[in-house]
């Protein structure tokens, strides 16, 4: 797990879903390199990508399963 995917998976834990773009602009990177981020914590089942039905967007949300994952250690796993 990189310090990214950390950042991340702790951000969602702590303030919940969110749209990829937003979750971008909150760790100060480009919206194509949030998707990168996003892709190893979802293959992992830590993160799941599904459309707000009241909002129409794409939003991002840690899976029970990813809860664990703020305290694995950082590096490549």
């Amino acid at each position: 797990m990189t310090l990214s995917d950390a950042s991340v998976l702790v951000r969602l834990d702590r303030d919940g879903p969110d749209s990829p773009g937003s979750l971008a602009a909150l760790e100060g990177i480009p919206p194509q390199a949030m998707s990168t981020t996003l892709a190893a914590p979802e293959q992992r089942g830590l993160v799941s990508r599904a459309v707000d039905p009241s909002e129409g967007r794409r939003a991002v949300d840690d899976n029970q399963a990813g809860r664990p994952a703020r305290w694995w250690p950082i590096g490549d796993q």
